[in-house]
C-alpha cells in the first residue's frame, strides 16, 4: 500500500498543478511569457513612481506563481501570498481565488496534505460565492486529487464528477477532459482496471479533440501502467514508448522526463535494472538541464534502487544520498520517506544496522505523516478543541462575573424574544382570523352576485316573455278576432268567407309555431335542459321534416330539393328535429314563388362530424345582423308574405346544438339568399 501510495502521489502531481493552467485562458497579454520576463514584469510595475497595485499587476503575481510550480514550491508559495494580500486590499475576489488556488499547489507539493485542504476549501466556498465557474472546475479536480493521495477515493470521485458536472455545463473542455481522468484514477486505486482504461482513453480522446497534444503522452503513461496491473507487460511498453515518441516530436523536455521515468519503472518492474538504470539517468540529465530539482531527486533515488538490486552498494550509497539531500531541501516529504528507505535497505546489505535502523525510524515517522494524513487532521483537530476548551475554561475561572452578566443578559434576551414569539403568534392568528373572514366574505359576496345575475336574467326573461306575447302573439290573434267580427256582421258574404280561410289556417299555424318555439325557448330557460344524445338515421329525418312543410313551400311556390345522404349521427334525435324544421321553415318563410330551398349533408371525417345545410335562394341577411343571428337579442323580421315569427327560433337551434357537441353557422348575402348549417357528431362504428 505505501509504494502504491507514493508512485501515485509522484504521477499525480503534474496534474494537480496542471489545473491551475485552465483559469488562465482568459489572460491574453501575459500567457506566453516565461518566468524571466515575468519577473522583469513585475520588477518594472513596481519601479513605476506611485504605482498602484491594480488587477493587472495581480494576474502577473497569479502568472508567475504559477511558472514556478515545478521547480520551486517556496517561490509559489510567497509569490501567491504577496497577491493574496493585495488582493484582498483592492477588493480583487477573482485575483484572491486563484492566489489561493496556487497556495494549496505549494502545501501539496510539500506535501502538506492538511494545509492544501484547508486553503482549497476555503477558495472553493469563495469561488461559489462569486460564482467563479472555471475556478469551481479547478478546485474541484485540485481536491480531488489531494483525497486521492491520502486515500479517500470516494470523495476523490465526488469532487471528479461534479467538476465533470460543471465543466460540461459551462462547455470548459480542457476541465472535461481532466476529470475524466481522474476518475479513472480513482478506478484505478480501486481495482477497476477495465473503467480505469476507457475513462482513460475517453480523456485522450477529448484532449486530442482540443488540440491539447503537449497531455497526450501522460494519459499514454496512464494506460501502460493499468496494462501492466492486468499483466500485459508488452501492451504497457507500447504506451510507455508512444509517450516517449510523442514528448521527444513536440520537443516536450518535461514530458520526456516522465515518459523516461515511466519506461524506468517498467523495467524496474520486469527484473531488468540494468536498462531501468539507463532510463533513470536519461530522465535525470533532462531533470537537471530543466532545474526540476523534484524530478533529479526522485531519478536518484530510483537510480539508488536500481543500483542496490544489482549489488553496487557504495554507488547507491552515494546516490541516495544526493536524492534524499535535495528531497530535504525542497522539503518534498514522500520523496525523503522514500529516500530514508532505500539508505535503510542499503546500509543493511552494508552491515551497518544502527544507522540502518534509524533510518527505518525516519522512513516510518515520515510514513505516519503520510499514510495517516486524516488520521493526523482529526488529531490535530482534536488537539486545537482541547486548547479551546481550556481557553474557555481558563476564561471562566477569571471573569466568572462577567460571563454570570453575559448569562443574565441572555436570559434577558431570551425573555424579550420569546414575548416577541408570542406577540408575533398572536398577529398571525388574528390575521388568520381576519383572512378567513375575508374569504367568507368574499363566498358570501360571490353567492350574493350570482343570485343577483339569476334574478337578473329571469327579469329579461320575463320582459323578453311579455315582449313576444304582446306583439308577436297577441298581434296575429287580433287580426283572426277582427276577420271573424266582421264576418259575424255580415260584412263578407259566404264566397269570400271561404277565401279568407286560407289565410286564417295560416294565421292559426304561424301562432301554433310562435307557441311551440316559446314554450321550448322558456323550458330551456327556466331548467337545466340536457341532451340525450342517441344514433339515428339523418336522412329520415329530413324527409319527414320536409313531408311537414311541403304544403307551405307550395302554397309560395317554392320548390325543395332533398340532396341528404344516408348517415347515421349521434345526437338527441327530437332537438335536431326542432333545429331541421326551424331552418327549413325560415328558409320557406324568405323564400318567394320561383325560389329554391336545397337540403344537403357531408360527413367530416377528420372531426368525426355530421353536417347539415338548408341552403335557399331566398332575401338573404343584412351583413350587419349576421353576427347576431343566433343570439337573444336577434328580433325576427317579417317574411316575404308578411309572415312573423318571434326571433327565438335561431336562439333555440343553437342551444340544441351546442348541448350535443356541435357547431352551428350561417353564410349569407343580401338579395341572394342564405346557407343555415349544423354539424353534430357521427355515430361511432360498433356504438
Amino acid at each position: 500500500m505505501a509504494n502504491t501510495f507514493i508512485k501515485h502521489k509522484h504521477w499525480s502531481v503534474f496534474w494537480y498543478l496542471w489545473a491551475l493552467q485552465v483559469i488562465w485562458s482568459s489572460i491574453t497579454v501575459a500567457q506566453e511569457l516565461d518566468r524571466d520576463s515575468l519577473r522583469a514584469k513585475v520588477v518594472q510595475f513596481q519601479q513605476q513612481p506611485g504605482y498602484e497595485k491594480d488587477t493587472v499587476f495581480i494576474r502577473t503575481l497569479n502568472h508567475l506563481a504559477y511558472r514556478y510550480w515545478s521547480t520551486s514550491p517556496d517561490s509559489v508559495m510567497a509569490i501567491s501570498k504577496r497577491s493574496l494580500t493585495f488582493s484582498k486590499r483592492i477588493g480583487y475576489q477573482r485575483g484572491a481565488v486563484t492566489a489561493m488556488i496556487h497556495i494549496g499547489t505549494a502545501h501539496y507539493e510539500k506535501g502538506n496534505f492538511q494545509e492544501a485542504i484547508e486553503v482549497e476549501k476555503n477558495a472553493l466556498m469563495k469561488a461559489e460565492k462569486m460564482g467563479f465557474n472555471k475556478e469551481i472546475g479547478v478546485l474541484c479536480i485540485n481536491l480531488s486529487m489531494v483525497y486521492l493521495d491520502i486515500g479517500m477515493y470516494e470523495q476523490a470521485q465526488q469532487l471528479a464528477y461534479r467538476g465533470l458536472e460543471i465543466a460540461t455545463a459551462n462547455g470548459f473542455e480542457k476541465q472535461v477532459a481532466r476529470n475524466h481522468w481522474t476518475i479513472g484514477q480513482v478506478y484505478e486505486l480501486q481495482g477497476k482496471l477495465q473503467e480505469a482504461r476507457e475513462s482513460f482513453a475517453r480523456s485522450k480522446e477529448l484532449y486530442e479533440r482540443a488540440g491539447y497534444q503537449r497531455l497526450l503522452h501522460l494519459l499514454d503513461i496512464s494506460i501502460g501502467r493499468v496494462y501492466l496491473k492486468e499483466n500485459q507487460p508488452a501492451k504497457a511498453q507500447e504506451f510507455y514508448q508512444k509517450a516517449l515518441k510523442e514528448s521527444g516530436e513536440l520537443g516536450h523536455r518535461a514530458g520526456m522526463v516522465r515518459a523516461f521515468m515511466a519506461l524506468g519503472d517498467f523495467l524496474e518492474q520486469t527484473g531488468k535494472s540494468g536498462e531501468a538504470m539507463e532510463k533513470y539517468a536519461e530522465a535525470k540529465n533532462i531533470a537537471v538541464a530543466l532545474g526540476t530539482e523534484q524530478k533529479v531527486a526522485e531519478a536518484n533515488l530510483k537510480i539508488a534502487k536500481c543500483l542496490l538490486e544489482t549489488g553496487k552498494l557504495k554507488e547507491a550509497y552515494d546516490q541516495v544520498q544526493t536524492g534524499l539531500e535535495l528531497a530535504r531541501d525542497i522539503h518534498h516529504m514522500a520523496l525523503t520517506r522514500d529516500g530514508f528507505l532505500f539508505l535503510s535497505k542499503i546500509q543493511a546489505a552494508m552491515g551497518d544496522y544502527k544507522p540502518a535502523l534509524d533510518s527505518y525510524q525516519e522512513y516510518t515517522l515520515l510514513g505516519d505523516s503520510l499514510m495517516n494524513q486524516e488520521v493526523r487532521m482529526q488529531l490535530v483537530k482534536a488537539e486545537e478543541q482541547f486548547r479551546h476548551d481550556q481557553e474557555i475554561q481558563t476564561v471562566n475561572q477569571k471573569y466568572q462575573g462577567q460571563l454570570l452578566r453575559q448569562r443574565n443578559y441572555t436570559y434577558f434576551i431570551l425573555a424579550v424574544s420569546i414575548l416577541l414569539v408570542f406577540i408575533v403568534l398572536l398577529l398571525a392568528l388574528y390575521l388568520r382570523n381576519i383572512r378567513r373572514t375575508s374569504r367568507i366574505q368574499k363566498a358570501h359576496q360571490k353567492k350574493i352576485d350570482e343570485q343577483n345575475r339569476e334574478l337578473e336574467r329571469i327579469g329579461k326573461f320575463k320582459d323578453r316573455i311579455l315582449s313576444v306575447v304582446a306583439h308577436d302573439v297577441k298581434t296575429p290573434l287580433n287580426s283572426l278576432k277582427s276577420t271573424v267580427d266582421m264576418y259575424q256582421e255580415g260584412m263578407f258574404n259566404k264566397e269570400e268567407m271561404n277565401m279568407l280561410t286560407q289565410q286564417i289556417s295560416t294565421k292559426l299555424n304561424e301562432v301554433n309555431y310562435f307557441v311551440n318555439d316559446l314554450v321550448l325557448w322558456a323550458k330551456s330557460q327556466m331548467t337545466q335542459a340536457s341532451a340525450r344524445p342517441n344514433g339515428f338515421e339523418i336522412k329520415g329525418l329530413v324527409e319527414k321534416t320536409i313531408s311537414l312543410l311541403l304544403w307551405d313551400a307550395k302554397r309560395k311556390g317554392i320548390e325543395i330539393s332533398d340532396r341528404t345522404q344516408p348517415g347515421m349521427a349521434y345526437a338527441d334525435e327530437e332537438m335536431v328535429k326542432i333545429v331541421v324544421r326551424n331552418f327549413l321553415a325560415n328558409a320557406i318563410k324568405y323564400c318567394d314563388n320561383g325560389d329554391q330551398i336545397i337540403l344537403s349533408t357531408r360527413s367530416d371525417s377528420e372531426e368525426r362530424l355530421l353536417v347539415v345545410s338548408v341552403e335557399d335562394t331566398g332575401t338573404g341577411i343584412p351583413a350587419e345582423k349576421l353576427p347576431y343571428i343566433f343570439d337573444e337579442v336577434n328580433m325576427s323580421t317579417e317574411g316575404t308574405h308578411h309572415e312573423i315569427g318571434t326571433g327565438l327560433g335561431l336562439v333555440l337551434c343553437r342551444q340544441y346544438i351546442e348541448m350535443n357537441n356541435g357547431k352551428i353557422g350561417v353564410e349569407s348575402e343580401r338579395g341572394k339568399g342564405s346557407v343555415f348549417w349544423f354539424a353534430i357528431p357521427l355515430e361511432e362504428q360498433g356504438s
